[in-house]
């Protein structure tokens, strides 16, 4: 069964800003790679959502918390999988405290 994947606002503003940060940087090529690798995950997640690491979610003590990487990019997809959808809740660099950015939320 395939599920619906949504992202929260603060997952929106996570993209923004990594996007942003690809084009600031003329490398607006690389900032859409990086969106079509989010929709690749995207597409996973609604097949399986249960593809991701439980890293996380032993390290912040939330059973439901997975994590996924965005292809070949540093960047990590923090989600649940919650009865109504795949809920993206971040997307991370991965050289940030990851614990403690979703935390911070």
């Amino acid at each position: 069964m395939t599920r619906r994947v949504v992202t929260t606002a603060r997952a929106g503003e996570d993209i923004a800003s990594a996007v942003d940060a690809y084009v600031s940087e003329g490398a607006a090529d690389v900032a859409l790679d990086l969106v079509d690798e989010l929709e690749k995950l995207r597409g996973l997640l609604a097949e399986f959502p249960s593809l991701g690491s439980a890293r996380l979610a032993i390290e912040l003590g939330i059973a439901e918390i997975r994590s996924a990487p965005l292809g070949r990019f540093p960047y990590v997809a923090i989600y649940t999988d919650d009865s109504d959808a795949v809920r993206i809740h971040r997307v991370l660099h991965t050289r940030r405290d990851l614990p403690r950015e979703f935390a911070s939320d």
